[in-house]
């Protein structure tokens, strides 16, 4: 009450928030948490008044300072029913005394300004009282208010385009403020528009930002744009620096409560707490083998983590996994699980729940992002109904759907919500895939003088050059179907190479620059019926390349002269190397090595022929391993502080390789040195292709746009 009769007698001006509990706890500051009591505080007479945070008609918060009632008061001037005594005649009457005496005639009653304010004080009284009986009422209505007669609104909070992108982005637990991260920092944005630039670490790429539940600070998890060391930052909302709390860690979330940050280690393999300010760090999950956890989040009572576990099984393929495209979650299952803090006992269970991010609510919902089925492009949104003390599922989950229909170039993701579960955030994303041209300098080594080579609104996929290095070679899907073209580096249309009804990708050429190799199917079919097809450079009829079985993949090396390499696999088991002659087929087995999980398209032959490289793909650490084509053996190459290799192409030197780095902002290139020394190439999402003479690259990026939107239902 003293709270709001204090914005009241204040209306129009701002009230501090030191003001605030200067008025509301004069000495007691020491033993009271004020930040804590102050929100509960105005969460009470918000619900008391029916006023919405994001659209207030009472109580406006202005970010990082205060309060303002912005309410209209009148203050009326009324003859009181009984006569006010003065202040000195207060203790005259006596306690049993019914009736007060009347004053004197030379003694005027006292009806000053402050009766005024005695006045309004008791009429607000009275509106609270009647406030809180509509609140009630409103309650009970509400439990037979349907949701299907409630209106939903996918509502834009960022309008960033593609070369400044949002990276992250979260919605405040009281749903007033929408914090997001770009290349320029971070921001918070109010539900009027205005957006203030926080106090960001300097080199460091956002990837994820969790609200303190007051409203104050971030937890702002990213990474180095140069080392790709992981990290977590503390940044405030009221204008203090940016902390930093702990290095080679992820995904830091703080607790409901505000006083610890759960996170998970550099490798994903462990789940640890620390206090809010970075202290006393302890375990809570460490997994066994190669099990991470890309996913971690607290119950609304602020006792249990719960987590999603992947979990790795290369000896079987997931038997609910989509089969619409090739990707390397197919070697792992995923679950849902919770875990008790004070005993470190999981609680709670549930396999094959494909969890992208995901908020608790008070009540014991759950709100999440699902795969469904695991490894399909688009993710729903779900809710599912847990038990408060354990976490475990009490209903089976419920499909909400997606506010738009995604596809390969338009998704959502980076789900957080208010605490009450009304306002949504989605990050939206959308992107066009074009190939783009540049210098290459290996020396350096840099990429320089770029510039876009495809204009089409369709998704082209660069895969080699012309042997003289003025064409790049190319799949597109431009006309209906997958098809080859070529264009120059300087014209802006290309040339058909082979176009039929087939599906035609992946062409290499031929250290001799005469053939072009590709793999070709009937479009839909399996890849195990796919066939190896040649057609000349400059174009003429396909024909069929005999390699005795099954195509699995193929490379061709960059010099001329020197060979192209057929890979077989037996899956789980190895892999095994053959020498490809464009008209012979298949030759003599030049080596083999043990299987790993692989992605389309990863590997790569040496420049010479002599070598071929292997990137793995584990979430907990990078390798390279280089096999010797000539019989002499292979070895490996760790890289130390990154992990999430998705795939590599030699460089034009053979003194190292252009590879892609798969992160939770999207991939990367850099330049890996066989020594496991790396330098960034920029923000290329896709791969390089060298040409013939090493002095250009072909190379994939995708024009991405990323936008905070806001679900409010």
């Amino acid at each position: 009450m003293e709270f709001l009769i204090l914005l009241v007698e204040q209306r129009g001006k701002l009230v501090e928030r030191e003001t605030i509990a200067a008025h509301l706890w004069p000495a007691d500051k020491v033993s009271v948490d004020v930040t804590q009591g102050i929100n509960s505080a105005v969460k009470r007479i918000r619900a008391v008044l029916n006023d919405d945070v994001a659209k207030p008609r009472f109580i406006e918060t202005v970010v990082g300072k205060g309060y303002r009632f912005i309410a209209d008061v009148e203050c009326v001037e009324v003859e009181p029913s009984v006569p006010v005594l003065p202040v000195e005649q207060k203790e005259s009457n006596p306690p049993d005394s019914a009736v007060p005496e009347e004053p004197r005639a030379d003694e005027p009653s006292v009806v000053a300004a402050p009766q005024r304010s005695r006045r309004w004080r008791w009429t607000l009284s009275t509106a609270l009282l009647l406030a809180f009986g509509a609140a009630l009422w409103y309650g009970l209505l509400m439990r037979t208010y349907s949701k299907a007669d409630h209106e939903t609104v996918f509502r834009q909070v960022t309008t960033l385009v593609p070369e400044n992108h949002a990276t992250a982005a979260a919605i405040s637990a009281d749903g007033s403020l929408t914090a997001f991260a770009n290349i320029d920092g971070i921001f918070v944005k109010t539900r009027g528009g205005q957006t203030t630039a926080l106090q960001a670490p300097a080199d460091f790429v956002v990837d994820q930002l969790t609200w303190f539940s007051d409203g104050t600070k971030l937890v702002a998890s990213g990474f180095s744009s140069q080392t790709y060391i992981p990290a977590i930052w503390k940044v405030s909302v009221t204008g203090g620096r940016a902390t930093a709390l702990r290095i080679h860690a992820r995904a830091g979330a703080p607790s409901p409560d505000c006083l610890h940050i759960a996170f998970v280690t550099e490798d994903r393999s462990e789940i640890w707490t620390m206090g809010a300010s970075g202290e006393e760090a302890r375990q809570i999950v460490a997994g066994p083998g190669q099990d991470t956890f890309p996913l971690v989040f607290w119950s609304a009572d602020g006792q249990r983590l719960t987590f999603q576990r992947r979990h790795y099984t290369p000896e079987r393929r997931s038997p609910n996994f989509s089969e619409t495209k090739v990707k390397f979650d197919v070697y792992y299952d995923r679950s849902y699980e919770s875990v008790n803090l004070a005993t470190k006992t999981t609680t709670a269970s549930v396999p094959d729940i494909w969890m992208n991010s995901a908020a608790a609510l008070p009540d014991g919902r759950i709100l999440f992002l699902r795969w469904d089925p695991p490894g399909s492009d688009a993710l729903q949104l779900w809710e599912v109904k847990t038990d408060l003390l354990t976490g475990a599922f009490i209903e089976s989950p419920r499909n909400i759907g997606s506010p738009i229909d995604q596809n390969e170039r338009l998704y959502i993701d980076g789900m957080s919500a208010s605490a009450d579960g009304r306002h949504i955030l989605l990050l939206r994303h959308s992107y066009e895939n074009a190939i783009f041209v540049g210098r290459f300098n290996e020396s350096s080594p840099k990429i320089d003088d770029i510039h876009r080579l495809t204009f089409d609104d369709h998704t082209d996929f660069p895969h080699a050059w012309t042997p003289d290095s003025k064409e790049v070679i190319f799949q597109s899907n431009r006309d209906g179907s997958w098809d080859l073209f070529k264009q120059q580096v300087d014209k802006r249309t290309p040339e058909s190479i082979v176009a039929t009804p087939l599906t035609e990708v992946l062409p290499q050429l031929t250290p001799d620059g005469q053939w072009i190799l590709y793999l070709a199917r009937v479009a839909g079919a399996n890849y195990s019926d796919a066939k190896l097809m040649r057609v000349p450079v400059d174009g003429g009829t396909p024909e069929e390349v005999a390699i005795g079985g099954p195509l699995d993949e193929f490379r061709c090396a960059l010099h001329a002269g020197t060979r192209c390499v057929l890979r077989t696999t037996a899956q789980g088991d190895h892999y095994s190397y053959y020498d490809l002659n464009p008209i012979r087929g298949k030759g003599r087995e030049l080596a083999r090595t043990k299987w790993t999980p692989e992605v389309l398209g990863d590997w790569d032959v040496s420049p010479d022929g002599t070598q071929v490289a292997i990137p793995n793909h584990s979430a907990q650490f990078g390798r390279i391993r280089v096999v010797n084509l000539e019989g002499r053996g292979e070895h490996e190459i760790e890289l130390k502080g990154l992990t999430d290799l998705k795939g590599l192409v030699w460089a034009p030197g053979g003194n190292g390789w252009f590879v892609s780095l798969n992160t939770p902002v999207g991939n990367r290139l850099l330049y890996v040195w066989p020594d496991g020394q790396r330098r960034p190439l920029g923000d290329i999402s896709g791969w390089a292709v060298p040409s013939p003479n090493g002095h250009h690259v072909a190379f994939l990026n995708r024009i991405i746009s990323n936008n905070a939107w806001i679900l409010d239902r």
